[in-house]
């Protein structure tokens, strides 16, 4: 009678190759879906923070005559519409620290104004906290002594830039220097009236998901700390990426631009405190009546 072999058979080279083909592949095709699966998170938590800059600002006209803060007030010191929601977003110690009495540049406000606070910042930016320095408008030169500031994604909807787009009154926004707008001034309706947007990547320069070498737009109008001035009044782009105005309305250029990390889209903060994710189909002119508070153009809930 024969004997059996009592040693397991091992694996040939051929069949070890295969079993790493397969997980090889098996690795790629999970990997775009867990990346997916990230980013939508980051997604949500993007809409989430701009939920709650919806509330508070929503509390602060509560408490203030049913209107917004300025977008920045200038004098007698300079700071921006964030200071004034820091109570409202469970910072009071913060609200405390910041000395409304002295600029944002002050160094007595140069601790609250470098603090990171995650509500005004994107999870998807690559970025993540980015404390710069800010310099004086359009000069480019530095605060003495220097003044820092950490960075948000979420800007304060000025209006429209676009100078072919109806008159000076009618490019308005909700948001103004030293001007406070209570809600009554919003004659388009809060649904389809622009509040915050995501100007993501400041300071430095996107354009088409490609970072400009070199350039930082912390100088100047370009701020964009959180508690300094981040503001602006929002235009369409050429295909250039450059600062002459086109068709190109989410994601194109984070100068004037409504811009994130999302693919597909970027999230938005209307005056009703709703949050919609305007997809990179949108059309300027569709960009435009949502900046506007007044102008009177009927769109349809589709429409965004």
């Amino acid at each position: 009678m024969s004997q059996r072999n009592s040693h397991p058979q091992a694996f040939t080279l051929v069949e070890l190759l295969v079993v790493i083909a397969i997980i090889g592949i098996l690795v790629s095709l999970l990997l775009p879906a867990v990346q997916a699966s990230r980013e939508s998170a980051r997604r949500t938590q993007c809409s989430n923070n701009l939920k709650q800059l919806g509330v508070a600002l929503h509390n602060f006209a509560s408490a203030n005559h049913d209107a917004f803060p300025p977008g920045r007030r200038n004098a007698p010191t300079s700071y921006g519409w964030s200071v004034f929601l820091l109570e409202y977003l469970e910072q009071s110690a913060l609200e405390r620290d910041f000395d409304r009495n002295a600029n944002f540049y002050d160094p007595v406000n140069q601790p609250a104004v470098q603090t990171p606070l995650s509500v005004f910042q994107c999870p998807s930016d690559p970025g993540g906290n980015k404390l710069f320095e800010i310099r004086w408008y359009n000069t480019n030169q530095p605060f003495v002594p220097p003044a820092y500031g950490m960075a948000t994604d979420y800007f304060a909807c000025y209006g429209v830039w676009d100078a072919s787009y109806g008159g000076a009154t009618e490019r308005d926004g909700i948001f103004q220097n030293n001007d406070v707008r209570p809600l009554a001034a919003i004659l388009d309706g809060t649904s389809h009236t622009l509040l915050v947007f995501e100007q993501a990547g400041r300071p430095a320069q996107w354009c088409n998901r490609t970072l400009v070498p070199g350039y930082n737009q912390a100088n100047g109008s370009w701020w964009g700390a959180w508690a300094a001035f981040n503001g602006a009044q929002l235009q369409g782009y050429d295909d250039s990426c450059s600062q002459s105005i086109g068709t190109c309305a989410i994601n194109c250029n984070n100068g004037r631009g409504v811009y994130a990390f999302h693919p597909g889209g970027a999230n938005v903060l209307m005056a009703d405190a709703s949050v919609h994710l305007l997809t990179e189909g949108t059309t300027v002119d569709v960009l435009y009546a949502l900046a506007t508070r007044a102008t009177g153009e009927t769109l349809a809930d589709t429409a965004f």
